[in-house]
């Protein structure tokens, strides 16, 4: 499942908008139960990126690490955080308030120059028994009041259910009972018939055979 797109005036987009406009880049962590990317919206006017986590019901995840990779080699390392995604190996890592938010701020240096690389900045949420989806390439648009992709909505979810299709139901050979020869039906009832005809001749010439094998003394 994709995140939902939205700008700055609530009109729903898609990613490919978005990826047009910041160079932003979605990281899917699967078809699992994980923290999935939800809504990204687009602000204005605000140096900060925004992330609220829920948990499955929708209720808000409090005190839940959150990562934010920039290239920085004095950032947290994550290697040994038992964490079940590791998008980048070192981040800045705060943990959400009682409504489920935190937010990290940046300055210049999380400034788009090039929309192809977008910005600097990967986020998403760590978590020792789910993975989770990711936004890479986040910033803010140079010239502009900080515009970006900025405020960000993960939440547990459940994996969609894909059910396997039926086996295709294979036709009978045929349609019906098989044509039968007229010949044949003529010449079978024919047979009958005769034996019909001559049973009681027969029956007569079995009695006699079977009274003169009891009197030779045959068994």
């Amino acid at each position: 499942m994709t995140p939902r797109v939205f700008n700055t005036n609530g009109v729903e987009l898609n990613l490919g908008w978005a990826r047009q406009k910041y160079g932003v880049e979605f990281v899917d962590a699967g078809n699992v139960k994980k923290f999935a990317l939800t809504e990204i919206r687009e602000t204005t006017g605000k140096a900060i990126v925004s992330i609220l986590v829920l948990n499955e019901a929708g209720g808000p995840q409090y005190s839940h690490p959150v990562a934010e990779y920039w290239p920085d080699p004095d950032l947290q390392s994550l290697v040994q955080s038992g964490w079940k995604t590791l998008l980048q190996r070192r981040a800045l890592v705060l943990k959400t308030g009682a409504n489920g938010v935190v937010d990290f701020a940046f300055g210049a240096g999380g400034v788009i120059h090039d929309i192809a690389s977008g910005g600097p900045f990967t986020v998403w949420v760590g978590s020792p028994t789910l993975p989770s989806d990711g936004l890479a390439r986040i910033g803010w648009l140079g010239g502009t009041d900080h515009d970006g992709m900025h405020h960000l909505v993960f939440r547990i979810n459940t994996p969609d259910v894909v059910e396997p299709e039926p086996p295709p139901v294979e036709p009978p050979d045929d349609e019906g009972p098989p044509d039968t020869d007229p010949e044949l039906t003529r010449w079978c009832e024919n047979v009958i018939g005769l034996l019909s005809g001559q049973y009681d001749e027969l029956k007569a010439i079995w009695q006699e055979l079977r009274a003169i094998a009891q009197h030779i003394g045959v068994k």
